[in-house]
Order: structure tokens, then sequence, then C-alpha cells
């Protein structure tokens, strides 16, 4: 189980997983957060980035967003020649919060090849979640492991 009491959730991975702190994390502000949940080879897992709404870390751009919808609206969604990267699939719920479900075309490096792979956002409070898999973790794998996330108290 992962645990963060900062953020104020939890959640089940599978038994050989670790956690770790992203080195591309901002939490030294105190404000964001990100952690990589993952096998211990490194190859597949899920990051999970928390931003704050309104934050300086967010930049000029995603500065600007109130609340999820807005958030999201302001995703990049096609290249600069016009190919879609980023598409909307469907609304789920994590922990009774509304979540937006995409998938993002990006290069998966265990699989040396470009690949459509989910990317899934939810508010809670004034935080943005934004949960991305990596490696061969399936679709059931990941519904699995949302269904344990949990908002503690």
């Amino acid at each position: 189980m992962y645990k963060n009491e900062k953020y104020g959730f939890e959640l089940m991975f599978p038994n050989d997983w670790t956690s770790t702190i992203s080195p591309y994390s901002t939490a030294t502000t105190g404000k964001e957060s990100s952690f990589i949940l993952g096998n211990i080879l490194g190859i597949s897992g899920i990051s999970f980035t928390i931003n704050q709404l309104g934050s300086e870390a967010l930049g000029s751009i995603y500065r600007s967003a109130k609340n999820l919808d807005q958030y999201t609206n302001l995703l990049v969604r096609k290249d600069e020649k016009g190919n879609i990267f980023r598409k909307f699939v469907k609304e789920i719920t994590v922990s009774g919060r509304r979540a937006l479900w995409f998938e993002v075309y990006q290069w998966e490096v265990d699989k040396q090849s470009f690949m459509w792979v989910p990317a899934i956002y939810f508010q809670d409070q004034n935080n943005i979640y934004e949960i991305n898999p990596s490696g061969s973790i399936t679709v059931s794998l990941l519904n699995q492991i949302l269904s344990t996330f949990k908002f503690i108290e």
C-alpha cells in the first residue's frame, strides 16, 4: 500500500512495486508533488503528479485554470503539424471524484515505439491529479489500482 499523508490519500499496488520520488518533482515548494510507483526494474509503473491550481509552478498558461475542466481544456492536443496526440476517451470516477480519461500518443521505451497510453486527470480541492501509466501496465491493472485510490482524513 502507498499512503500519502501530505495530500491525504492511499492506494494499493502490486507487491513487487516500489515508490520513488520523481526526479522531476517540485515537492520542495510544498505545493506540488510527483512520485512513481513501479516494478523494481523501473520498466513498468504509474507516475502521479499533483499540481496546485493557480501555482506559479504551473507556468503562465496553466496557472489561469480554476478547475479540472479549465485545466484539461488548456492541454495541448495537436502537434505543430496538426497531428492529434492527446484525445479525450471517457469520464470515470476515482475515489468519488469525477475524472477525465485521455489517451496520449507517446514513446514507450520498453516497446521501442509510439503508442496510445492513458492519462487520467481529476481534482480534489485545489489540487489537480495526473496519473500516467507506462510500460506493460494493462488497462485492467490500471483500473484495479484506480479502484483502490481513496482519499483519507
